[in-house]
Parts: structure tokens; sequence; C-alpha cells
């Protein structure tokens, strides 16, 4: 794959932003085909996500067939990266934020990317067996966390919003994550 500026850009930008550096926004191509173009993110981080998948089914974390397995798991992947942005729509729309959508999505997009980067390596350690669940519980729970004050971060600074509505913009992705992979764990577990 070649990276082009505008992704390296991008990702710079997402870096920035993980360190609570709000000049990161200005390095995001904030128009509509820099939104689409955040999409990019997605398959970047693809090849790790599905490495973590195969060694959850390897070490014996997942049971039953593997092509169901493999079509929720895609299909929960795809899900997480398209339905928050539909629903942002029409949020945008209702309080007003429509001028800011491409900045945030951008954003949002980029910045998962990251988050990706750090929980991945340690869940994959997890499943392996190469850390203890006594040390990556933890960790995983202290990048939980890191991962909520930087979304809500970049909501704020993205969307030009409040400290309590950005925190509403984080409740939201939240809920959609779960409302997406509750049903896809009673698919593969039930």
């Amino acid at each position: 794959m070649i990276v082009t500026q505008k992704t390296a850009n991008a990702v710079l930008g997402a870096l920035k932003l993980a360190r609570f550096d709000a000049s990161g926004l200005r390095l995001m191509d904030a128009s509509r085909d820099g939104f689409w173009g955040s999409f990019w993110a997605a398959g970047i981080i693809a090849p790790f996500f599905i490495l973590f998948l195969g060694l959850k089914w390897q070490n014996g974390f997942v049971e039953g067939d593997i092509i169901r397995y493999a079509v929720v798991e895609a299909s929960v992947y795809v899900m997480s990266w398209v339905l928050f942005p539909l629903i942002m729509i029409e949020v945008c729309k209702k309080f007003g934020w429509q001028k800011n959508y491409f900045a945030f999505g951008t954003a949002r997009n980029w910045t998962v990317l990251i988050q990706n980067s750090l929980y991945l390596p340690i869940a994959m350690a997890d499943v392996t067996g190469l850390l203890e669940l006594t040390t990556s519980a933890p960790l995983l729970q202290v990048i939980f966390i890191y991962m909520l004050v930087y979304s809500w971060f970049v909501a704020r600074g993205a969307l030009g919003i409040s400290a309590l509505a950005a925190i509403g913009v984080v409740a939201a992705d939240l809920a959609v994550a779960i409302a997406i992979n509750i049903p896809a764990d009673m698919l593969l577990n039930g």
C-alpha cells in the first residue's frame, strides 16, 4: 500500500490528538473527500483485527463453526465502522453541528486506527497467553478509559461542542458498539 501525504498527515494528526493536542485536527482533510478517505483506516487495521480473530479461534476462545464466526465478526467489523457515522448524520442535523460533520467523521476514523493500535497488541498477548490475565485485564481497562477520554477530546474539538455534549456523543458511540456486539455474541454463543 502506498501511503499518501494525506494519509500520513491524518495519522500524524490522530497521534497529536492522542496526546490531547488539538492542532492534530488541522492535519486532517475535513472535506467530504477527506471523510470518505478516512475509511482507509478500517482497511489499515483490518489485517491486525483478522489476526486477532484468528488467535482467538486458535486459542479456544471461540467455539462452533468457523464460517459463522467469520461472517459474524466481519459483519460486526463493517457495522462498527459504518453505523455510528450514519447515526451522527442525524444527530448533527438535530443539534446544528452539520458544518463540522466531515471534520468529526474524519478525525474519528483516524483516531479509531490509533485506538486499535493500542488495544490489539494487548488483546493479542492476552488471548495467546503471552500476558497473564492479571496483567492484561488492568492494561485493557486503562486503554478503554483512555480511549473514552480520547474520543471525548476528538468529539469536542472536531464538532466544536461543549464538554457535556461531547460526553453524549461518546456515550452514543459506546451504546452503538454495545448494540452491535450483544447480538453478535448471542449469534456466536447461543
